[in-house]
């Protein structure tokens, strides 16, 4: 079941086609996935009971066209990570590229031979 940021299940009636990837990946696209997860992504655990596998990567706004290409070539969904404005004035928000349970896992394992011994650690780590 699809979760959202916090956590919670979506919504009955959200559209699960609008999770689903647009696009297939070449092998050019899928190390590039790796080096953008290497550089500014995170595993661990999500959803309701902290139990389902998710994958995520942020950045600024001003670079959302790459979290758009992970969401074509892998499906799942952006959300806005906000900062509050008396916190952090001039800051842009940030927004976060989610990906949960099975299809997170497909994500790891295709990527996983292009990754680093941390992050490969990391990803079996949380796939135990």
């Amino acid at each position: 079941m699809p979760y959202k940021k916090d956590g919670s299940p979506l919504k009955t009636g959200v559209s699960l086609a609008r999770l689903t990837a647009i696009e297939h990946p070449t092998s050019l696209d899928i190390s590039w996935a790796a080096g953008i997860y290497e550089g500014e992504g995170s595993c661990g655990a999500g959803g309701k009971y902290r139990s389902t596998f998710k994958i995520q990567v942020g950045q600024h706004v001003r670079n959302i066209w790459m979290l758009e290409k992970l969401k074509r070539l892998f499906g799942g969904s952006i959300s806005k990570r906000g900062y509050s404005k008396r916190e952090n004035p001039g800051e842009e928000c940030m927004r976060e590229w989610h990906i949960h349970g099975a299809r997170a896992r497909g994500f790891a394992m295709t990527i996983f031979t292009f990754l680093s011994p941390y992050r490969r650690e990391q990803v079996k780590r949380w796939l135990r």
